[in-house]
This record gives structure tokens, sequence and C-alpha cells, in this order.
């Protein structure tokens, strides 16, 4: 929010200055982020208001025009310009010879040969806009002679408080007015013509037609979606001059305020939201069909904007609409078909009061986020309507003329938020904000924020007011109180606990030696968005996940069911920053959808990715891509913290993020609990990434407890090793084989080591040769030849049946 000094000093006159009043501020909880001038330094006494008397085209060239202005002296200067709009009557800034502009500095100057003696100033010239192509044009009744500096108030300061999104009523310079008088103690004043309440009357501009019937009526009104819009005011102004100026001081003012001048009426309907609060609009009531009806869109019904954007709707929007169809996005923007142009005569206006919940996300659905919507969604003052409705005809009809309407106003009392009254006990200030005050003192603190409070055997019952939605329980006026005493008062204090000795279990494995283990291995440890891009994760994971009803962007509309979309586009973005090995894991929570319930479950898990050569560039090795097997030993190195790596089968498995070939699921028993592979090659494509990229992921719960070392007895009898070699069909795996042999083999077997595998020559076709190095040892005594042999062949035996093996000779 963009608050002007000056403008705000009207309603409080603080002695403070800027200085101390921004620190006041941001100390009450309104963080003051920046203070800047109004306008770049500009001089006073050689830019001045003039008025163009006489345009004339130049003889020589036909662009510009040699004109006449008067600044208020003896004699007129002559000035070549070469704006459109330069022609006599138009009074504009004018910079005389030697005036330092931001931009340029003014010279007398010999232009196709006639002296021009000063310069015409645009609104870009003076600092105060980036571009403009045509002369900044003042008020008729703008005093001749006088500095532009002054007219304009240019000293003026104008600082940006950053608001917390439960501070709604402070988007306005009412509302921040309210909180510099509770915060300094000085009195709020409201404006004169704000405080008369009426309608200054004003001119009705009389045109060759009458004033319609309905402009003297006023237009029905249906609340269709009662718990969505409680509250609907409108009024009919007819016989306006569209094209009457607005005045200089309230272009200022929204200018000041972010906001730029459009038409009178717009500006008008921007003035009464920054000044007070509550976003209006205005229809062209020529356009309107019968009377107005606020309901929720149609199924597939579209609305172009004022924007020139054509959204589709569902029945999850609110509309306000005609007799016969929508003409604006309740809370957001306006429809095209009913907006007002330079031909409008007759408008309508609107003042709403839209509850929060239904406005929540909907503008960020279509990817907006207007000035409308960033006040509905925080909340309204729910009784402003009718009080802006009537400060917005006062205005208007104050410089355009017209006349007004009753005003008409639909009511859902059932759905308006109801005053909220709290039992608040003194003790609760000491306990929550460690400091005792005074009850006199938390009185008046709470009377400035404009509470009514009503006092009880242990302390009050306190109401806050209508604009303060967001003080609802005993804590939140602990808070208040606070910020109006100074939190920077209360004295910092060590909070008293006693130190206990926490347990830790032996076999526990802390989150920190599973992260070193993978920062030893060379990896760096990555922090992703919880939120994903549902597309993405369709894709890699087969589901889009649970959708954010109020997602922070577009393409984190999605709860994350891997961690692989978040490392993904970690790992391209330091690919696109010419980082060629890649190494990056992740440990957090994904969210899964329950099938029983329908309930979130969330899951922690270690996810990893690497891309790039196996080991940075040295003379020791060559170099080497990752592959399956690298990353594959990443994994068997975490799953040994906890001696998992012995219970863990990889299993060939067609995951839908990884290569087919290329991938493999990891079980421990019947359950899975990770996965590991490269990256699909389309998918690689489809997330930008030059270079092959492995993953894995696994759940945390296989890596939070280690088994505790059982003691044995070294045994003092030697070990005998035999080394066995089998041809298998090519698709038998290695450890299934292994895990044969082990069934096959007593207790005896204490090592099983495969250490060669052979396709070729001599082994047939479609088959493979796995070489074992087979070691038995017994506890009570030396082993015999005879006894070795026996389990061998009993191995031998149980690996043909299972896979039709042969020994290799």
């Amino acid at each position: 929010m963009r608050v002007s000094h000056a403008w705000l000093r009207e309603w409080v006159a603080t002695p403070m200055d800027i200085r101390a009043l921004t620190e006041r501020l941001t100390l009450g909880g309104l963080e003051v982020g920046v203070v800047e001038t109004a306008a770049p330094p500009l001089p006073d006494k050689r830019l001045i208001i003039g008025e163009i008397i006489g345009s004339e085209p130049h003889p020589t060239a036909p662009h510009l025009r040699v004109c006449k202005v008067d600044i208020g002296r003896r004699a007129p200067l002559t000035i070549v310009c070469g704006a459109a709009n330069a022609v006599a009557g138009v009074k504009a800034p004018v910079a005389t010879a030697g005036a330092k502009l931001p931009t340029v500095k003014v010279q007398a100057k010999n232009i196709h040969g006639l002296q021009s003696v000063g310069m015409l100033c645009s609104a870009a010239e003076l600092g105060l806009e980036e571009n403009s192509d045509a002369i900044m044009q003042l008020q008729p009744d703008a005093p001749l002679g006088r500095s532009v500096r002054q007219y304009l108030n240019l000293s003026d300061s104008v600082f940006e408080i950053e608001l917390t999104p439960n501070r709604g009523d402070c988007l306005s310079i009412l509302g921040i007015a309210r909180e510099v008088s509770a915060l300094t103690g000085a009195k709020l004043k409201i404006p004169a013509q704000l405080a008369k309440g009426g309608e200054t009357k004003g001119k009705e501009n009389k045109g060759k037609e009458k004033i319609r019937a309905r402009c003297a009526t006023s237009l029905p009104i249906t609340l269709q979606a009662p718990a969505a819009c409680p509250r609907y005011v409108g009024r009919a102004i007819c016989n306006l001059d569209m094209a009457a100026p607005t005045p200089d001081w309230m272009k200022e003012r929204l200018r000041r305020s972010g906001l730029r001048s459009l038409n009178i009426v717009v500006d008008v309907t921007n003035y009464v939201m920054l000044e007070l609060g509550q976003p209006m609009h205005a229809f062209d009531l020529e356009k309107l069909a019968g009377g107005i009806v606020v309901r929720q869109a149609k199924k597939n019904e579209r609305l172009q904007l004022l924007d020139e954007r054509t959204v589709k709707l569902t029945n999850r929007h609110l509309v306000i609409a005609d007799q016969r169809r929508a003409v604006a996005l309740a809370g957001i923007m306006g429809g095209k078909n009913s907006a007002i142009s330079g031909t409008t005569r007759h408008i309508y206006f609107e003042s709403a009061f839209f509850s929060v919940a239904p406005m929540l996300g909907k503008a960020r659905e279509f990817g907006m986020h207007t000035d409308a919507s960033h006040r509905f969604e925080r909340g309204v003052n729910p009784q402003l309507q009718v009080a802006a409705m009537r400060r917005a005809t006062q205005l208007l009809m104050a410089f355009a003329g017209g006349a007004a309407a009753p005003i008409s106003e639909a009511r859902a009392p059932k759905f308006m938020p109801g005053a909220v009254k709290i039992s608040f006990h003194q003790s609760e200030i000491p306990r929550l904000l460690g400091v005792s005050l005074p009850a006199t003192t938390v009185r008046a603190s709470l009377e400035r924020l404009g509470m009514r409070v009503t006092p009880r055997k242990t302390g009050w019952q306190v109401t806050p007011p209508s604009w303060r939605s967001d003080v609802t329980a005993a804590h939140d006026l602990v808070e208040e109180v606070g910020r109006l005493y100074g939190f920077n008062r209360i004295a910092a204090r060590l909070p008293s606990a006693t130190a206990r000795v926490g347990k830790h279990p032996e076999k526990r494995i802390e989150v920190a030696q599973v992260k070193q283990k993978l920062v030893e291995r060379g990896y760096f440890e990555a922090l992703t968005y919880s939120f994903v891009d549902a597309e993405l994760q369709q894709i890699l994971v087969g589901s889009r996940g649970l959708e954010l009803n109020n997602p922070i962007a577009d393409n984190m509309t999605v709860m994350r069911q891997s961690l692989w979309i978040g490392l993904l586009q970690a790992v391209r973005k330091n690919c696109n920053r010419q980082h060629e090995r890649v190494r990056l894991f992740e440990e957090g929570k994904v969210f899964l959808p329950s099938r029983a319930n329908g309930v979130c479950k969330e899951v922690s898990r270690l996810g990893g990715a690497a891309s790039g050569a196996v080991l940075p560039r040295q003379w020791g090795s060559r170099a080497r891509a990752v592959d399956f097997f690298d990353i594959k030993g990443d994994v068997v190195e975490l799953l040994a913290l906890s001696s998992a790596d012995s219970r863990a089968e990889f299993q060939p498995f067609a995951h839908p993020a990884l290569h087919p070939g290329r991938s493999a699921r990891i079980k421990m028993g019947k359950a899975t609990v990770g996965y590991v592979g490269q990256l699909h090659p389309s998918h690689q494509k489809r997330v930008d990434i030059e270079a092959p990229v492995y993953l894995f992921e696994l759940d945390m719960s296989v890596l939070a407890n280690a088994r505790l070392p059982n003691f044995a007895e070294i045994s003092r009898y030697p070990a005998m090793r035999r080394d066995l070699a089998v041809v298998v069909d090519a698709e038998v795996a290695a450890q299934d084989v292994m895990a044969a042999v082990r069934t096959a083999a007593d207790r005896l077997l204490t090592k099983v080591e495969l250490f060669d595998i052979y396709a070729g020559e001599r082994i047939e076709k479609n088959r493979k040769s796995f070489a074992f190095g087979l070691t038995f040892q017994a506890d009570s005594g030396n082993l015999t030849a005879g006894e070795v042999d026996l389990r061998i062949n009993r191995i031998i035996n149980e690996l043909q049946r299972q896979f039709n093996a042969k020994l290799r000779v």
C-alpha cells in the first residue's frame, strides 16, 4: 500500500516527521519498506504554470507547432513544441531557459529557423511517468506563473507499507490514518467534505435527450448467492459529462498511489477505493438489461473482461449479471459488454460486500491480481458500502455533473458478519506479553482502536469494530495492546525451562547421518517446494496429486507425490549455469492420497539425482559418465547404514518416470521401499536436460533404525573356499541365484561372492555364466573335502532345479 504523507496528514495531523512516523508504524506492525519523494528534484522558479494563448504550425516543419505561452508576465514566450495537444487554451508546465529537469537541461535554441525560449513539459519529462507523448495538461483554473512544484505539492513524501494478509483494513488512507491515530494519540480528522455524508448537487448536463425513467428510480437487485454476496448497493447517475477532466490533485494522489488516471468515472472509483478501502465499479447503464442479479456463474459460461481476455467460468465463480448475461466477474473485474466509454452518458455504480472465503484464489485461477481482488480476499468493512457510494456520487457530480437516482440496496442479514464479543481477562496480558499494564492503559489502547469495551469482574467484554475482522479472540487483543504499548518497550527476557536428558535409542539413525553419508559420496543437499506442476507430476508419477485451492503460481498447483519433480528442476537450473557434474539430494515429505478415506497421507522420503561425470575431472582416472550401477551403489551404501543392504532386493520394474531397461524397484520382503534408475529419455527432453539423469527415492522408514550387532565368536578353524561357475538363461538375475545358493547350503556357508558374469564365446546363445566364490567354515572343527563336496552338490542340484543351470567347464 503506497501512502502519500500529505494526503495522510489531512486525516491525522501528527507532529512527527516522515522518518519518525514510518519508524512508529513499523514498530506497530505496519512495516514501511520504501520511502521516496513524490517527484525527482525539480526547479521552483524555472518550472511554472503557463497557458497556450496561440498555436500555429511551424512554417518549415509542419510536424511542429509554434506556441505563444502566457506565464503571467508582461510578454508571452515563444516555444516550439511537437505535442499534438499543444493547442490554444491548454494550461501546462513550462520550463524556462536554464531549468534543469530529470532528463534534460532547457536552453533557448533555434529550431528550424525560429527561436524557442522554453519547453512545454510532458509528465515523463518531469519524471512523473515512464512514458508520455503529450504535454501534461493542468486544470483550467491553475494559477498562471505559479511554481508547478508547489501547485502539485511535489515535495510530498510517499512511503510503501508491506501489509500482512490479515490487515486488509489498512488498504486505504482511512485505515492507515486510524492506525496512526491509535499509535501516536493524534486525533483522527474526517475531512469536511466526507463528514457531511451527503452529496453535493452537481450541475445537470442537459442534452437533447431526457433522463430516462430508470435514472430516476432504483434498479431492482436480486441476491441469488447471498452467502458469497450478502450486501449489494447500487445507484444510477445520468447525464454525465464523460469529457470532464479529472482534477489535478486527484490525478496526483492516484499517481502517488501507483494508479494511472483514465477518465473521471474510473478515477473517482479508484480514488474512493484508496481513500476508504471500498472497491467500486461503474457499468454503462444503457448496456444493462433490467435489474442486477448476483449469482454463481453457469457451467461453461464465458465472459469477456475489460482487459480483452475471455474467461470460461464454472459454478464456483461469482458473477454480477443483468437479466440476460453476466456483466462482471464479481470482486475482480468488470465485463467488456457493460464497460463505460467516451460516449457513455449514464452509469450505474456498484458498491458491494463479498465474503472472503468465496473470493480466495479466484483471481489467480485466471492469472489475475487486481486492486479489487486484493482487497476482497483480505476482507472489506461490511458497513462501508453506502458511505462509499455517497462519497463517489459526491465527487463525480462535483466534476462531471449529472443527476443521481436514489441508492438501492439488497441485504441478506443472515450472511452478514456479526459483531464478535470477546471476554478479555487482564491476566492474559502478563501471560502472553511478559509485562503487566494498568487497566486504564489497556482500556484506552483498545478504545483508540475503535473497539467497544465494557467492564466485567475480571476484565472486559470487547467488541471489535466492523473493519477489524482479524480480531476474533483474546490473544488478538493482547497483540493489539502490545502493538500500541510498543513491543520495543518490553524488556527481553530468556524463557526459563527445566533441562531434561533426552532419550536416544541406540539403534536410531539420525537424518543428519543419512545426509552426511550422501555428502561423503559427493552429493549436495537441495531444498525444493512441496508445491509442484500438475502436468509434470502426471507424467513422472502417473497421477496429478492433491490440488491446492489457492496456489501461489500456475506451475505450483498440486502437492508433490515424489521428490523427483523438484530435484529435476534443480538439476536443470544447475546445468543451465554450466555445471557439468550435478549430484543433489533432498529429504522431505511427499503427499499421497489415501484410497481408504481420501485423506492425504504424508510420507518422509529421501531422493537423489545424479548427472554428468562419475568423478570430478582429474588425472588419476579416465572421465566416465554416471550409470545405473553408480547410483545403485550409492543406494546400497545408504541401506548399509541400517544393515538393510543385505535384505534389499533390486528387481527390474517399469516405473513411469524411468527408462524401462535401466530401472529397478527396491523391495524388502513384500514391501516396496524405493526406486532407482535412469530418467526416461522422453521425460529428460520434456524437462530440458541434455545429459542423462539417474534418480533414486527411498522411504526414510527403512533408514530409521540400524540392526544392533550381535556377538559371535570367531572360528578358530580354517575356512575352505570353492569357486562355482554355472550357466543360466540370460534373463535370470544374479540375486535370485545367490538366494538359491544360500537356501541350498546350511550355516557352514558363511560367504557368497559374485566375481564374474560372462556371455560370449563357448556360451550358448541367450545364456550367460555366473561365477561365485563360496566360503565354508565350521565353529567346532576342521571341515573335510567330503563335507564341502556334499554341500556343493546340493547347491548344483538346487540351481539345476530352479534355473536349469549347468556347470561351466
